[in-house]
């Protein structure tokens, strides 16, 4: 169940990637996802939502460099 859940969410990062005008690319669907993922563990141990304004630059970054 968690594989099908994971699968969906990467597939929906997917299409927004794609609509947002950057190739389709599963990849880095998956790299976000684990920054996702990442920063929401992070947050819960360290409570505060530093994790998530890091996760953010970083994702930043694979985009820029995905275009």
């Amino acid at each position: 169940m968690a594989n099908q859940h994971k699968d969906a969410v990467a597939g929906y990062l997917r299409t927004l990637l794609v609509d947002a005008g950057y190739p389709d690319d599963p990849d880095l669907a998956r790299r976000l996802l684990l920054l996702m993922d990442g920063a929401a563990v992070t947050e819960l141990y360290e409570r505060t939502d530093r994790p998530a304004r890091q996760a953010k630059k970083m994702a930043e970054a694979l985009l820029q460099n995905a275009s």
